[in-house]
């Protein structure tokens, strides 16, 4: 069963924002 867009979206989202936060904690 596929994702709808929106779930995808948030996904994606969540995940970025997860490495984003992770790159800042380790160049400090």
């Amino acid at each position: 069963i596929p994702l709808p867009t929106s779930v995808s979206q948030r996904l994606a989202a969540s995940s970025t924002l997860r490495n984003l936060a992770q790159a800042l904690a380790y160049h400090k």
